[in-house]
């Protein structure tokens, strides 16, 4: 970086290097921690006379930087500025390929725009950029194919839909071994498989984890997926002291990181503060709710409020502040934290002495928790609740671990396709997905039937039907 900013010194203003000088230095100190520089140095970049074709990267960078200080909103407008500006002259528009750097940093500007609208609970506008950049993301590979994965599965994995975002991380871990993004992918992973007790398939998620490497540009977007794998892990284990220990550490490290603490707590927040209050560390609870309120207040998100309604209920001990986040959570499409509020006021509720109300929500909650397979947390929540002598009362039937009760809704409507004869890349183009991911859903469908192969798989369903397979439901995919 010395040797950056020195060169970029000696460039005079109307030297050809100095934009490309710039343009380096910029990425040098977002690589290097230092953001809030990267940041200035991309918002002084354009004024300095840097050439059009390098504006969309420096965009990027400010928006990558705005993002990781707890800024979703102004990201989305630092990108949507560069998106809208062309890169090159109309003329020679039709020249830029994908294989280009334009079109390059174009997919970082377009997964970006992608996770800000996420961030921010417009599920539509995260799901459109995204579908915009898949076949880019294909096309252009390297980090871009995992951080396109990751960024789908992490929209599956909050609004619920567990078993399709697990098939988002298989189908980016692969390419994401490669380039830098299997820490994150496998964070994510154990996390789904701690909260649906699969403990041995989390312990290899996590120990992966461990081992993988980090994209220096991508992955402090993610950091906070490991970190709270392994503080739940400890916690599935009855070590609540050491799931604090775990998160109050990362946040005490993050001070001078990428975004520092304030941009990490949005995403830890709720967790420190109900593991806090569980280890008698009020004082760090009253400190991570004060925070997540002001975050609250900037971002306008409406899971940011929900949490801090949460953070809030819980360290006052106010069912109402609880119940008020679980609708918050309900407006933002995140069932999970719908269920935990829930359950977390109907226990205060249950201890002033409101049995029946109490009774109501844990029934509500555990209809949600099993929708999303999250059986660690329905005997969690059960146990809790009995200590306050509420119990669920009838058990539902248990879900089907396999056959065709076990598909998911999207599983089946691949099955219905592959009964149809389509291959994956038409399968593909008429879900909007990549064809990893359809791969992926086809491999997890026979799996779960017993079955062996396409032929197999379009002769069961035909059956399911209550009718004969037609020959098109042979159709091998290439």
């Amino acid at each position: 970086m010395d040797l950056l900013g020195r060169s970029l010194a000696l460039a005079g203003p109307d030297d050809p290097l100095a934009g490309p000088l710039r343009l380096h230095l910029t990425v040098a100190l977002m690589c290097a921690g230092r953001s809030r520089e990267a940041e200035e140095h991309a918002r002084q970049a354009p004024a300095r006379g840097t050439e059009p074709a390098l504006e969309p990267a420096l965009h990027w960078i400010l928006a990558q930087s705005l993002f990781l200080r707890g800024r979703p909103d102004l990201a989305a407008q630092a990108a949507e500025t560069a998106r809208a500006a062309p890169a090159v002259p109309p003329a020679e528009a039709a020249r830029v390929v994908p294989e280009s750097p334009q079109s390059c940093h174009r997919l970082a500007l377009q997964l970006s725009l992608a996770n800000c609208p996420l961030e921010r609970d417009r599920t539509g506008a995260a799901h459109a950029e995204l579908a915009a950049g898949r076949r880019l993301a294909e096309q252009r590979g390297g980090f871009f194919l995992p951080w396109y994965h990751l960024s789908e599965a992490l929209l599956l994995f909050r609004t619920g839909r567990w078993d399709d975002a697990d098939a988002e991380i298989q189908a980016g871990r692969e390419p994401g071994e490669h380039f830098g993004m299997s820490r994150a992918l496998r964070g994510l992973a154990a996390l789904i498989a701690l909260h649906q007790g699969r403990g041995p398939e989390a312990a290899g998620h996590l120990a992966a984890a461990r081992a993988g490497t980090g994209n220096e540009t991508i992955a402090p977007f993610y950091a906070h997926l490991t970190l709270r794998a392994e503080a739940l892990d400890h916690e599935v284990r009855g070590a609540t002291e050491q799931a604090f220990a775990v998160l109050a550490g990362a946040l005490d490290a993050a001070e001078g990181g990428p975004g520092g603490r304030p941009a990490l707590l949005s995403f830890l927040a709720v967790d420190v503060v109900r593991l806090a209050l569980a280890c008698g560390e009020s004082a760090t609870a009253r400190q991570a709710t004060d925070r997540i309120e002001a975050i609250a207040r900037t971002s306008g998100a409406p899971h940011h409020h929900a949490e801090a309604l949460r953070c809030r209920g819980l360290l006052a001990g106010r069912p109402e502040l609880l119940l008020e986040a679980a609708e918050r959570y309900e407006e933002a499409i995140r069932p999970l934290g719908v269920a935990q509020s829930s359950c977390e006021a109907a226990e205060l509720l249950a201890r002033a002495g409101r049995p029946d109300r109490a009774r109501d929500l844990l029934r509500q909650a555990v209809d949600r928790y099993q929708q999303l397979g999250a059986a660690w947390d329905i005997r969690r929540d059960e146990a809790r609740l009995r200590a306050v002598g509420i119990r669920r009362g009838h058990h539902g039937e248990p879900q089907a671990g396999a056959g065709w009760d076990s598909l998911t809704a999207t599983q089946l409507t691949v099955a219905s396709y592959v009964a149809q004869g389509l291959s994956n890349p038409e399968i593909a183009a008429r879900m909007f997905v990549s064809r990893r991911t359809t791969q992926t859903h086809v491999s997890r469908i026979l799996a779960r039937l017993g079955l062996s192969s396409r032929v197999e798989l379009a002769t069961a369903y035909a059956r399911r039907q209550g009718r004969e397979p037609g020959r098109s439901g042979t159709r091998r995919s290439p």
